[in-house]
């Protein structure tokens, strides 16, 4: 008798574990089906053609295959023609699963492509990148020391990053307008070449920006050693920039001035490796002092208030390029003593002045 119980508790313990056999997942097969796209959102660039890859998923992650398949753009901005090739197999046929589509820029503009499959829709955003920019300057041709304004063309503007490069070297932003339409940048002395932009933003993708090409070239004269750096008496005045706005001055790295500071020398013994900048400043307020040089030597700076400069304050100092700080200055007239603390002489030094 109790072998008889036994055996039934058996039996009906397997049938328990039959009846929870099975795909736990199964009620889920070939429902809750939602079109994926590969990728999500497309950049394409004008006249440039991008694939879409389309697959209908169901709530358990299950490829499904595709029926009553449709894509096409939202606007004239692209065409979208679905790839007829893709996925062909060996007898003729094609793969049921997947689908691509092709996604042809036509205009600069914001667009989109709407997928149809299996009674569902996606829409796939889809942004035309521009590949120039069309610009007006104020000169093509300037001598050194003279910054250029450039003028986007309608439906751009220059962002936080909005920059211009003269064959590739990098021209320092002096202002931007408050519509963001122009720049004023300083080019670097002695470039010729083409322009190109950077942080350009479309109208129809505020979010994004581009570096883009121009078809302009600049040309910018040599430049010569400015007169006056030897001493802080006779030295330069450099000119100070408004609020919110940034100057720059280029100059020969000649270094033959005394250092009056104490912060010498790049040779033991040595006492000309110094020059003189000077700042009139009208308007108390921060102002940010940035030197940068074109070679790899160990260059301080530092701040005096008398041109005998007997209490000089070190800006910034140690092996850092570009030597940079902020200091908040009175109304009053400084004299900035860029110094050659170690190495040769660079050929090219810039000063900028942000306020």
């Amino acid at each position: 008798m109790n072998r008889t119980m036994c055996g039934g508790f058996l039996l009906a313990t397997l049938a328990g574990l039959a009846g929870c056999s099975g795909d736990p997942t199964g009620d889920l097969i070939g429902t809750g089906l939602a079109v994926e796209a590969t990728p999500t959102s497309v950049f394409v660039p004008l006249g440039d053609t991008k694939q879409v890859t389309v697959s209908v998923i169901d709530s358990a992650g299950n490829e499904q295959a595709i029926t009553d398949f449709q894509a096409a753009g939202s606007t004239g901005d692209i065409t979208v023609t679905e790839d007829t090739t893709y996925l062909i197999t060996n007898n003729g046929g094609r793969l049921a699963t997947s689908r691509r589509v092709n996604v042809t820029a036509v205009n600069t503009a914001a667009s989109s492509v709407s997928i149809t499959a299996n009674g569902k829709t996606l829409d796939v955003p889809v942004v035309v990148q521009p590949t120039s920019a069309a610009v007006t300057l104020s000169a093509n041709a300037v001598p050194a020391n003279v910054p250029i304004t450039i003028t986007l063309g309608t439906g751009y503007t220059f962002g936080s990053d909005g920059g211009a490069q003269v064959n590739g070297l990098d021209a320092i932003p002096q202002s931007v307008a408050a519509d963001g339409s122009s720049i004023s940048v300083l080019p670097p002395p002695g470039t010729i070449g083409p322009l190109t932009l950077s942080g350009v933003v479309p109208a129809y993708a505020p979010t994004l920006s581009f570096d883009l090409p121009t078809a302009d070239s600049v040309s910018v004269d040599s430049l010569a050693p400015a007169p006056g750096t030897g001493a802080p008496s006779s030295a330069p005045a450099l000119l100070i920039p408004a609020a919110g706005a940034t100057s720059s001055f280029f100059d020969i790295g000649t270094f033959t001035a005394p250092d009056l500071t104490g912060d010498c020398c790049a040779a033991p013994g040595a006492s000309s490796f110094g020059q003189y900048y000077k700042l009139d400043i009208t308007e108390a307020g921060s102002y940010g002092i940035n030197v940068n040089w074109s070679n790899t030597s160990d260059i301080d700076i530092l701040l005096c208030d008398d041109t005998a400069c007997s209490a000089p304050d070190f800006l910034s100092k140690g092996n850092i390029q570009p030597e940079l700080d902020t200091r908040d200055l009175a109304v009053g007239t400084y004299y900035l003593a860029v110094v050659l603390f170690a190495g040769s002489a660079p050929g090219t030094i810039s000063v900028t002045l942000t306020h």
